[in-house]
């Protein structure tokens, strides 16, 4: 018999929800399944880099951070999120780490294909892509503060073509 009452069934037991719990509880689940498709994706990058002889050090939770943080929009243009996206790609020695990995959306990545984002991009406005380097120099000095003094010395350190 239903009752119209939403219902969780697991471990042996069945709990009626009320409206307001059901909505909180289907909440959680879309949550879960978005950190489930997100830590695959990290998992299928990271052992790209790691094929490739390239760091490999990006946690599901720093992408989900950084997919926050950029609200889970392009971090060059706005548009809607739709892959993941090495600022510096593989081929020219990015790793996959909380320092090189952004959202894009398909326009943008086209545009850089495999290209320095500091060298060879023509199509991402200058101030998107700046906008970006800096954020990735804040998340190099969150999680590596002993490789560099100074927002300089990051610079340098990880852009030694600018």
């Amino acid at each position: 018999i239903t009752t119209g009452i939403p219902r969780i069934e697991g471990f042996g037991r069945v709990i009626d929800l009320c409206f307001v719990c059901s909505i909180a509880y289907a909440k959680q689940q879309r949550k879960h399944e978005k950190h489930v498709e997100q830590r695959q994706r990290v998992y299928y990058h990271r052992n790209r880099a790691k094929r490739e002889g390239l760091p490999a050090t990006l946690t599901t939770e720093q992408w989900c951070e950084t997919l926050e943080h950029f609200d889970y929009t392009c971090a060059y243009c706005g548009r809607d999120f739709q892959v993941f996206e090495h600022f510096i790609p593989l081929s020219l020695g990015g790793g996959t780490t909380p320092h090189n990995c952004v959202p894009a959306c398909h326009k943008c990545d086209k545009s850089k294909k495999g290209r320095h984002p500091l060298r060879d991009v023509y199509l991402i406005k200058t101030e998107n892509i700046e906008r970006v380097r800096v954020y990735l120099e804040s998340q190099r000095q969150q999680y590596h503060p002993h490789d560099a003094t100074n927002a300089q010395d990051v610079r340098r350190a990880f852009f030694p073509m600018t």
